[in-house]
């Protein structure tokens, strides 16, 4: 059912069409050249002082001022329609980057029941939330489906009954569609999530990166995860729901879920999400298994950033350090921050992104104290090294995206998977990383957004970046 939300073509290109458009492209980019050489070839050296502050070496601008414009816009033209020509007229795998793009509640919940109950199979539920909260929403959910014929599970701990659960949190955010299609994200089900208001006047809600992909290893890791987990006639801790329940049970009769959601706070600068058909290469990282894994995994990923490569983090935290409360980051490192650093140390651009809106500046492992912590290290050892409080789309940033552009290529990392050491340790939780130029270069120009920066067509390019960290 949810496979029906990936984005569909506006239109279809046809190979003739294509062909003459880039013939018509690459003669009008040849006159400019022309043009270019003779107005005495100027030449145009940039280099980033800061980003986003640029200057030339010459005086001349006016010669290249009207060439140079000209041809980013033929050049960027020319890549949308082959993006386009990729996406209707190629086979291969399809992988799909998206911040905002669907609604799931209670009503899309209610017309799926209705609707296609004889296609319903199970749902299992990241339940009691990690604030320990069981909403009657969830209880209507779980009602819909299990009415329909679906299966609901929960995995539980019960001291009384001598159950106890095998994850601290059941935390992954991923789906399977008809054993064909992975979802996976940093976002819950919910409407800060995903508000579904009409966003012509703009929204409000979380910053988040969905992925989804019908690459057949990805699918199958992520259904054989699935399957080990629900498995309840090997682990006691994953029980049917029941509408009698006295914890899980029903919601309470004439129960009527609120639909208000979105706002006006945040003005939706990227409406359509990216995607991208081609081969590529996928990890599929899980806690506690092997997400703290160095050869590979996350902390793998940003070792291959070096000298003049990017390290971009956006998170809903990353601790200070991990261990108790009075530790430190020299006693109880947290080998994910630690990672970041290091990555600087190598000459690496590295920029971090936090939360704002749930911040606790009195907490010494929050995040006020991780960007007090990465500025001391920046300014201590010149390196050229960020860390910042944002809340971009009005509620706060709940994303867990880290972005790597190395050796040339770009490399993204999307999912569930927290800066704590509960969550590399001790929680179920689930995150895809994936080597695609396009896809880093889509999430890095949402970076950048959110970082203040507007997006600029050398987005699309490899960053290269000099001058002192900011």
């Amino acid at each position: 059912m949810l496979a029906t939300t990936l984005p569909e073509p506006e239109h279809l290109v046809h190979a003739s069409d294509v062909l003459v458009y880039v013939v018509i492209t690459v003669v009008a980019m040849l006159a400019i050249v022309l043009a270019y050489h003779a107005m005495q070839r100027p030449r145009l050296v940039v280099s980033e002082i800061e980003p986003g502050v640029w200057r030339s070496k010459r005086r001349d601008v006016v010669k290249y001022a009207v060439s140079i414009p000209l041809l980013l816009i033929l050049w960027l033209a020319g890549l949308q329609l082959i993006l386009v020509f990729a996406n209707n007229g190629l086979s291969g795998v399809q992988l799909s980057v998206i911040s905002v793009a669907l609604v799931i509640s209670v009503r899309i919940f209610a017309h799926v029941s209705h609707e296609h109950a004889h296609e319903l199979a199970a749902l299992m539920v990241t339940y009691p939330s990690t604030h320990g909260v069981y909403e009657n929403t969830m209880e209507q959910i779980c009602r819909l489906v299990h009415e329909a014929g679906g299966q609901v599970y929960f995995m539980i701990n019960d001291d009384a009954a001598d159950v106890h659960d095998r994850y601290a949190y059941q935390h992954g955010k991923w789906m399977i569609v008809d054993g064909e299609v992975l979802l996976t994200g940093s976002e819950n089900l919910n409407y800060s999530s995903m508000p579904a208001d009409n966003k012509s006047d703009g929204t409000r809600g979380n910053r988040g990166v969905w992925l989804i992909t019908d690459a057949p290893g990805a699918v199958a890791h992520a259904l054989d995860v699935f399957r080990h987990d629900l498995d309840p006639e090997n682990h006691r801790d994953v029980v049917r729901w029941a509408a009698e329940h006295p914890t899980y049970g029903a919601p309470p009769p004439g129960f009527e879920p609120s639909y208000a959601s979105g706002g006006t706070a945040y003005q939706v600068r990227f409406p359509e999400p990216l995607t991208v058909a081609g081969q590529f290469s996928f990890e599929m990282v899980q806690s506690p298994d092997n997400s703290l894994r160095d050869l590979d995994s996350l902390l793998g990923m940003v070792a291959r950033a070096g000298a003049g490569d990017v390290v971009l983090v956006q998170q809903l935290y990353e601790y200070t350090y991990w261990g108790p409360t009075a530790g430190n980051p020299q006693s109880d490192p947290n080998v994910r921050l630690e990672a970041y650093i290091d990555a600087a140390r190598r000459g690496a651009h590295v920029r971090i992104m936090l939360d704002s809106a749930w911040d606790d500046p009195g907490d010494p492992r929050g995040n006020s104290a991780t960007c007090a912590y990465v500025t001391g290290i920046a300014q201590a050892e010149g390196l050229n090294l960020g860390c910042r409080l944002a809340d971009p789309a009005g509620t706060g940033i709940h994303n867990k995206m880290v972005l790597v552009h190395a050796g040339g290529r770009g490399y993204v990392h999307t999912g569930s998977i927290n800066g704590s050491e509960n969550s590399s340790k001790n929680n179920r939780e689930f995150a895809v990383q994936v080597q695609s130029d396009a896809a880093y270069a889509y999430l890095a120009r949402v970076f950048l957004t959110d970082d203040g920066r507007p997006p600029r067509p050398w987005a699309y390019l490899p960053m290269v970046v000099h001058g002192p960290a900011e």
